[in-house]
């Protein structure tokens, strides 16, 4: 028995060591065959009919690279190609309606890469509708095209994955490697061997939202992961004076602040939140910042020359709105809850603080701040001019001397203002 158990010993030696060499040369080859790139993915969402964005396959989706310059290469790329599948790589300003439309039906295209160089300056691209928000609009606001670069492209349903590149080093080993081994006749694809992609960015998420939410429920779902999050976040209020009677200490002093019950509110407000087609390339970030920015600055210029209530009538609330980019549900949540009685809510007083319930009737200005950041002048735009509305634009001409305003009356652009418009010209119908 003795002399059997070294040779037992080495049995588990050898394996591993085989095991060793065939893992290390499986490596090599895998190094010598592919080469990782770095990209951004369009992700997938939905609302509660549809759903939109792009998915690759679960074992991710390949294709033969193929560069698109001109439109007439995606024409002859799906009737003259002769490989099984083909990722066509353009430019993100050629990535418009037209492009995809043509794209779209073919089962040659397994994907989709577009890219962005550094040095490249793109004048105007937007994702977006022309009007967003167009299904909650209010009746003729999207009788103007607000976002006249909009490709809506943010609401297509894409059926392969689609991947934004832009380290330029990377692309131009894609394009190299496009030219070494697929720079021929679209006929002869089928013969050779080619250079191809492979994108990996699968969506369990499908169909809607309800769908979705119910296979998440533990149920239905017994994994631990989750196949879909609702999108959405919180919004942010403040504001200037108490919205209640409270004891506010000043140093070692204590005051008692007694609100009038029949106080009006000013609400000045503005967005937190932007989308992209791409997975966190937000460049139009640019619009919320700016508000965000003025809004608050405007916030403590106001308590610098108010620092305590004096029997006002009116109060300012400074409202930062949190999903608007999808359906207005920040500002939605916010009028859903004055409405229920449940503004404010009484975990967000102080424990000293009493306050009456703020319906949307107490609202007797909204100002909302949007797209300042570029602007060589400012345009305000009101639905039906009233008192107030005209007292405050003549101060802010006083006041504002320095700066270009117009004025524009009529149709609002896309804002989360229609949403409170919405009530109030069904209050003025009943």
């Amino acid at each position: 028995m003795k002399d059997k158990d070294p040779f037992l010993m080495l049995i588990p030696t050898l394996i591993l060591l085989f095991l060793n060499i065939n893992l290390s040369y499986g490596s090599r080859t895998r190094d010598r065959m592919y080469q990782d790139i770095t990209g951004t993915g369009c992700f997938r969402r939905m609302n509660g009919t549809h759903q939109f964005g792009c998915s690759s396959d679960r074992r991710g989706s390949t294709g033969v690279v193929y560069f698109i310059e001109n439109p007439s290469d995606i024409t002859n790329l799906i009737k003259e190609g002769t490989a099984s599948s083909y990722i066509p790589i353009l430019s993100l300003e050629k990535l418009t309606k037209e492009t995809v439309n043509l794209l779209r039906g073919s089962n040659k295209i397994s994907g989709l890469v577009v890219y962005k160089l550094n040095e490249t300056e793109i004048t105007e691209y937007s994702h977006e509708d022309t009007c967003p928000n167009r299904n909650f609009a209010l009746e003729g606001t999207c009788d103007t095209d607000w976002n006249s670069p909009g490709t809506n492209l943010l609401n297509y349903d894409f059926e392969y994955p689609l991947f934004l590149l832009t380290n330029n080093t990377e692309l131009e080993e894609v394009r190299t490697c496009f030219n070494t081994f697929n720079n021929v006749s679209l006929n002869r694809h089928y013969e050779l061997s080619l250079c191809s992609l492979e994108l990996n960015f699968f969506m369990y998420a499908v169909i809607d939202t309800p769908t979705c939410l119910r296979r998440s429920a533990p149920r239905f779902n017994f994994n631990t992961h989750r196949v879909c999050d609702p999108i959405g976040s919180v919004n942010i209020w403040s504001s200037l004076f108490p919205i209640g009677n409270s004891t506010i200490n000043f140093g070692n002093t204590t005051h008692t602040v007694n609100v009038r019950s029949d106080m009006k509110q000013i609400v000045l407000a503005s967005r937190l939140d932007a989308t992209s087609l791409f997975f966190g390339k937000v460049p139009g970030a640019v619009n919320p910042v700016t508000n965000a920015v003025t809004l608050l600055y405007t916030s403590y210029l106001l308590k610098q020359m108010l620092p305590q209530y004096k029997d006002y009538d009116k109060n300012v609330l400074f409202i930062f709105f949190t999903g608007e980019s999808y359906d207005y549900s920040g500002s939605q949540r916010f009028l859903y809850d004055m409405e229920e009685k449940q503004f404010p809510m009484v975990s967000d007083l102080n424990p000293n603080e009493t306050a009456l319930n703020i319906f949307p009737s107490n609202i007797s200005l909204f100002i909302e701040l949007n797209q300042l950041g570029l602007s060589e002048s400012l345009n305000t735009f009101m639905q039906e001019e009233n008192t107030e509305l005209r007292n405050f634009l003549t101060l802010l001409k006083k006041y504002a001397k320095d700066i270009n305003i117009n004025e524009y009356n009529g149709h609002i652009p896309p804002a989360s203002f229609q949403t409170f418009l919405k009530i109030i010209l069904i209050w003025l119908e009943l």
